[in-house]
C-alpha cells in the first residue's frame, strides 16, 4: 500500500466459492468462513498480498494477517520492525471494517501474546507452531519485493464489443489510477498473488457474468495455484486490499486531498495551494475549511519551475520557516506581504504574485526584498530569528536528494532514492541520507540499529567520493542528525515541516490497547 492511510476505507465485499464455477448459485451464509492468509511486506510501500494458507508461507521477519471471519489475527514476526507492525494492524483494521462490517475482533500475536492466542492463530492456519516459522533470511528483501510487486500488478479492461463478443485489453501497470476504472464496464486486476474482477455499476448483465468466466480462464492460462481465488468486487464496495493496489483512492464523499483544493480554473493552471492539515505538511488543523487561521496570519512558501508548475505550501508562521532561495506570501489581518529572498529570480517573484492573488484576493500586496523588512513583518512572525540564508553562488547548483538505507537479511546495505520526498518519508525505523547540495545529512531514526547507522555513514562518504561534481570529502560536510533534533537548515529542505509529527503518532502499545478496547466492546 502506498502509505498509512491507504486502507482507511468504509465498505467491502467478500467473494465466496460458488461464484465462478457455479454460475453464482446460492452460497450458504452459515457455511464455515474460508480462512485466508495475507503477507504484509515492504518498508516504504507496504503491500498486502494473499499467500497460500500454511506455516510454510511465513517467515520471522515479516507480518502476516490471518482472516478467520470472526477473528482477524495479526502475526508479528519477531524480527519485524515497529513501522511494519503498525501498518499490519492498519491493514487488519481495514479488513475488519471493510470485509466484516467492523464485527470481527483483531488479535495481535506477538511476543506478549497469550498461549491461547498463539494456539488460535496456528489452529486457524491449519497447523504448525512458532518454531515452524522460517527465519527472517527466508523472506524476500523488502526492496526487492517492492520492485517485483511493481512489475506484476496489471489492470485489464473487460468489455462487450458492438457484436456482443467479450474482449479484454491491457490498460495499465503500477502505478494504477482509480480514474482508469470506468463505471460502464468491468475490469480484471492481476496482482500476482490473486485476481480481482471489478464490476462497474453501469456494466451490462452479460459483462458481469462473462467477466467472471474470463477471469477463471485467465487464472488457468497463467497456471495460478488453485488456492488463489477470483475476487468479485462491486463498484463503491471495494475491499481494502483491492484499493491498496491503486496509487490513490478517493471515496465518493471525500474531498480532494487532506488540505484544500481550489476551483477548476486554478487547478487547470496547475497552481496548487496546500494548507496546514494537507498531506504535504502533516499538520492537523481543526479549521481546515476556514478562510483564515485562528489569528488571521498565514505564511506560504512558493516554489515551482514555471507558470504551469506553481505550488504554495502553508508553513509555520515563524522566521525559521524562511529560506533565502524562495519567495513567501505572508497574510496578516492588516496587510499581505510578498517576501523576496535574495536567491529568488523574477519568475519566482511572478509566481509569488499569482499565489498571493489566490490565497489573499482583493488585497493590496506589499513587496519586501530580503533585508528590507519592516517591523510589522517580523512582528507577524513572532519576531526576528535565524533562517536558512543564501547558498554560495560559486558552488554547483544541486537539487536535494533523499536516500532510504536499510540492511537486508543477508547483512547488505540497500539504498533506494526517494523522489518528491516530504517529511513523512523519513522512516523512524531506518537511516536516511539527505544531500542538500551543500551538506550531506545522515538522519538517524529512533528505531534504527547500529549496523544501519555505521553503514549509512560509509554510504554517505562513498556517495561524495563518486560525486561527478567538484565536491569531495574535504569540501563537503557530513552531519549526523538524530530524529527529533533536526536543525533549521535540514528542515528547510522539505516542502513543509511539522516538529510534532512523530510525537502525535500513536505508539505500538497504544494501538494494541485500543484494539483490546474495541474487542471488549464486541463482547
Amino acid at each position: 500500500m502506498s502509505g498509512p492511510s491507504a486502507l482507511r476505507f468504509k465498505k467491502g465485499v467478500r467473494y465466496l466459492n460458488g461464484g465462478v464455477a457455479s454460475g453464482f448459485r446460492h452460497v450458504d451464509p452459515d457455511a464455515p468462513y474460508p480462512a485466508r492468509l495475507f503477507h504484509v511486506k515492504g518498508r516504504r510501500n507496504v503491500r498486502v498480498k494473499e499467500v497460500e494458507l500454511g506455516v510454510a508461507s511465513m517467515n520471522k521477519g515479516d507480518c502476516f494477517i490471518l482472516d478467520c471471519g470472526d477473528q482477524v489475527l495479526v502475526y508479528m514476526g519477531p524480527a519485524s520492525r515497529r513501522i511494519e507492525r503498525l501498518k499490519a494492524i492498519t491493514a487488519a483494521n481495514a479488513i475488519r471494517d471493510d470485509d466484516h462490517a467492523g464485527k470481527a475482533k483483531v488479535v495481535v500475536v506477538d511476543e506478549s501474546a497469550s498461549g491461547d492466542e498463539v494456539e488460535a492463530f496456528f489452529t486457524g492456519l491449519g497447523g504448525g507452531s512458532p518454531d515452524d516459522v522460517a527465519d527472517e533470511a527466508a523472506g524476500e528483501d523488502d526492496a526487492a519485493f517492492e520492485r517485483s510487486e511493481a512489475s506484476v500488478v496489471t489492470l485489464y479492461h473487460v468489455f462487450e464489443d458492438s457484436s456482443g463478443a467479450m474482449q479484454t485489453k491491457k490498460i495499465g501497470e503500477k502505478p494504477l489510477l482509480q480514474s482508469m476504472l470506468d463505471s460502464g464496464d468491468c475490469f480484471l486486476l492481476d496482482t500476482g498473488s490473486g485476481v480481482y474482477v471489478w464490476i462497474g455499476s453501469g456494466s451490462s448483465k452479460n459483462e458481469k457474468v462473462k467477466s467472471m468466466e474470463m477471469a477463471a480462464q485467465y487464472m488457468e492460462q497463467k497456471g495460478y495455484p488453485k488456492w488463489r481465488s477470483v475476487q468479485r468486487v462491486v463498484e463503491k464496495a471495494e475491499p481494502a486490499v483491492f484499493k491498496s493496489y491503486f496509487k490513490t483512492w478517493k471515496e465518493p464523499e471525500e474531498q480532494v486531498g487532506l488540505g484544500r483544493v481550489f476551483n477548476e480554473r486554478q487547478i487547470a493552471a496547475s497552481q496548487m495551494v496546500v494548507f496546514l492539515g494537507g498531506k504535504a505538511s502533516g499538520f492537523k488543523n481543526v479549521h481546515d475549511h476556514d478562510t483564515y487561521d485562528v489569528d488571521g496570519t498565514r505564511l506560504f512558501r512558493v516554489r515551482g519551475t514555471c507558470d504551469l508548475d506553481t505550488r504554495a505550501v502553508q508553513v509555520q508562521e515563524v522566521a525559521a520557516s524562511l529560506n533565502s532561495d524562495d519567495v513567501y506570501v505572508l497574510e496578516t489581518p492588516a496587510k499581505t506581504y510578498l517576501w523576496i529572498g535574495k536567491g529568488a529570480n523574477e519568475e519566482e517573484k511572478a509566481m509569488g504574485e499569482r499565489v498571493a492573488g489566490l490565497v489573499s484576493p482583493g488585497r493590496d500586496l506589499e513587496t519586501l526584498a530580503e533585508g528590507e523588512e519592516e517591523d510589522g513583518f517580523w512582528d507577524s512572525l513572532g519576531g526576528k530569528g535565524e533562517y536558512q540564508t543564501c547558498r554560495d553562488v560559486d558552488r554547483p547548483l544541486l537539487y536535494p536528494r533523499l536516500f532510504h538505507c536499510t540492511i537486508s537479511p543477508a547483512g547488505c546495505l540497500r539504498v533506494n532514492e526517494v523522489s518528491h520526498f516530504s517529511q513523512e518519508d523519513l522512516n523512524e525505523d531506518d537511516v536516511m541520507v539527505l544531500d542538500s547540495g551543500d551538506e550531506v545529512y545522515v538522519w538517524v531514526g529512533r528505531g534504527s540499529d547500529d549496523q544501519e547507522k555505521e553503514k549509512a555513514l560509509e554510504m554517505a562518504k562513498n556517495y561524495i567520493k563518486t560525486d561527478p561534481t567538484e565536491r569531495s570529502l574535504d569540501t563537503t560536510v557530513i552531519l549526523r542528525i538524530n530524529q527529533g533534533e533536526e536543525p533549521a537548515a535540514f528542515t528547510a529542505i522539505f516542502p513543509a515541516w511539522n516538529p510534532d509529527l512523530w510525537e502525535g503518532l500513536a505508539s505500538y502499545e497504544d494501538v494494541k490497547a485500543h484494539l483490546a478496547e474495541n474487542n471488549a466492546a464486541l463482547g
